[in-house]
């Protein structure tokens, strides 16, 4: 069991960054859309 528990929380370490660096990516994409959406409603 303990092999088990090891590996889920080696699995668990190696994908939670990789999820928050793509919600962070996700943010920022979200703060180019609109700035460019409010650059278009301007001109």
């Amino acid at each position: 069991m303990s092999e088990a528990v090891s590996r889920s929380i080696a699995i668990f370490l190696e994908g939670y960054p990789t999820i928050f660096v793509a919600t962070i990516a996700f943010f920022i994409m979200i703060k180019l859309l609109m700035k460019s959406t409010s650059r278009r409603n301007e001109k």
